[in-house]
């Protein structure tokens, strides 16, 4: 199965606003944009403005898509699959 995800890219001057994640199974450490997997029937933008509001309660301007990455990766000693809406946006403060 596929797995569809929306991440956003925030931005303040050079730096990015990422989420870290540890790896129990590997043993590491790893960052990535704020967001998370798009619902049955959801919109890869609006799944964006909703992992944003739900994961740092913040609301995000006019998210614009920036990217699509097809990942296909090895985990677990089984194939994982995820096609990955990438957007920017600024934070509304």
């Amino acid at each position: 199965m596929i797995r569809t995800v929306s991440l956003c890219v925030i931005r303040r001057g050079e730096e990015l606003l990422l989420e870290e994640f540890f790896d129990e199974d590997v043993g590491i450490t790893y960052y990535r944009p704020i967001g998370g997997t798009v619902e049955y029937g959801e919109s890869s933008k609006i799944t964006v403005i909703r992992e944003v509001k739900e994961e740092i309660d913040a609301d995000i301007s006019e998210p614009i898509l920036i990217g699509i990455i097809e990942n296909i990766f090895n985990y677990q000693d089984q194939i994982g699959h995820e096609n990955d809406f990438i957007y920017e946006a600024e934070l509304n403060l």
